[in-house]
């Protein structure tokens, strides 16, 4: 059974705002089950709702001083303790880090809003039916980053020899 468009529509746009705002505590406390585990496009998993948000925004974010997801592509179907949904977004993202664009001109979203960058990212949730509720217990991202590591060795963000550690 497919999960109701309003109630998917409602849901995701609420958890990816939050997320997209760096809305650690929100994130943690309102979406994620105690038991989360987040699987990172290098393949390491963190366990634990805490662990989850301190990598999302203490490394795989961290470079970013503002991202935006920009979902494209959903599928969501019911399985037996929740739904299973997986989506295709475009990050658009500014570096922490001010300079000139590499490329020379910003990239503009479909609201005209203009990032440093973006790039695509392919997501897959497990959301479990909990006390009346949903939670978020599985995250895995699937991105390519290079974009964005071109743009932080350009502006200074980190060295080269960082790439081997």
């Amino acid at each position: 059974m497919l999960l109701p468009h309003s109630h998917l529509t409602h849901s995701r746009e609420q958890y990816t705002n939050q997320v997209d705002a760096k809305a650690a505590d929100e994130v943690k406390n309102n979406w994620m089950a105690q038991d989360h585990f987040l699987v990172r496009s290098t393949g390491q998993k963190d366990t634990g709702a805490q662990a989850s948000v301190d990598a999302l925004y203490k490394e795989i974010y961290a470079p970013f001083a503002k991202h935006a997801h920009v979902p494209y592509h959903l599928v969501c179907y019911e399985v037996d303790d929740g739904w299973e949904m997986m989506g295709l977004a475009t990050v658009y993202w500014n570096l922490a880090v001010p300079g000139k664009q590499e490329s020379g001109e910003k990239v503009k979203d479909k609201e005209g809003n203009e990032w440093d960058g973006a790039m695509p990212g392919a997501f897959s949730f497990h959301y479990r039916k909990e006390g009346g509720g949903i939670r978020v217990t599985k995250t895995e991202i699937a991105a390519d980053p290079t974009a964005a590591v071109v743009g932080m060795l350009k502006r200074g963000m980190m060295k080269p020899e960082d790439l081997m550690k």
